[in-house]
């Protein structure tokens, strides 16, 4: 009856051993998938940010192409126009060098990151449809004023 009973103390000793390591393993799975997952958005998040940079000249010579136009223009509805077009060109440009100071890596172990770069990628989608349609506005009304 002892040695049952050392055996069955010997087997749940041994179970909760090989429950406890595979608890561990499954933790640190979960780990690096979060962290493989993070490192897959941190990437996207680059290239949109290399996508909207490359934009980036091209608002700054738009800008400046403006500024002669509106200082010329006699009508004052398309004065405003070109204004308008002038300021959303700033705004694209002023968010991304604001994002560019304030950004900051999240530590890729940290069960926020994936969250992060989520929100990040979300926001860098918008400001680069916002800076593709103020080229696209400021492109036109300058075609309309040659």
């Amino acid at each position: 009856m002892n040695e049952t009973r050392i055996l069955n103390t010997d087997f749940v000793a041994l179970a909760l051993l090989i429950m406890k390591k595979l608890a561990v393993i499954a933790i640190l799975a979960m780990s690096c998938n979060t962290q493989n997952e993070a490192q897959v958005l941190n990437q996207q998040l680059m290239d949109l940010h290399d996508a909207v940079m490359k934009n980036s000249s091209r608002v700054l010579t738009l800008k400046a192409k403006l500024q002669p136009l509106i200082a010329a223009c006699t009508s004052q509805s398309h004065k405003d126009s070109l204004q308008k077009a002038s300021a959303q060109l700033h705004i694209a440009d002023q968010q991304m060098l604001d994002w560019m100071r304030k950004y900051q890596e999240p530590h890729m172990e940290s069960d926020t990151a994936v969250q992060f770069f989520q929100a990040q990628i979300a926001f860098m989608n918008q400001l680069n449809i916002q800076t593709k349609q103020s080229i696209e506005q400021a492109n036109k009304l300058i075609n309309e004023s040659n």
